[in-house]
């Protein structure tokens, strides 16, 4: 966008004129053409504050998010080892229960046989 200001600027269509004093001076067309390219580029500016402060908005966000998703993922984590004692403790229990009905039905059978 500069850079196309720049060379309409200085294309000729609008025009720096130099004064018998030495200084130079913008004329009405220039200085109303740069008037409204610094009114551009402040709300350019102003546009890209506000996008800045909505993505630090999204990124406040997404580092609750994956506070969360880390709090989720630790108490996940806890229940699956309370999970696999739970299994433990049943597949223990299911041992005892063949080794008992087993020492039943052997006892039942020595009593028949006998």
């Amino acid at each position: 966008m500069m850079l196309l200001t720049s060379l309409t600027i200085f294309s000729g269509e609008y025009r720096i004129l130099k004064s018998e004093d030495g200084r130079w001076y913008l004329d009405q067309e220039t200085l109303i053409a740069l008037a409204n390219y610094i009114q551009k580029l402040e709300d350019l500016n102003e546009n890209y504050k506000a996008q800045i402060a909505n993505l630090e908005e999204q990124v406040r966000n997404l580092k609750e998010m994956v506070a969360l998703y880390e709090k989720k993922v630790a108490n996940l984590e806890d229940e699956k080892a309370q999970l696999i004692k739970e299994i433990e403790r049943l597949k223990a229990q299911q041992t005892m229960w063949i080794v008992v009905t087993a020492i039943a039905v052997g006892g039942i059978v020595y009593l028949f046989v006998r």
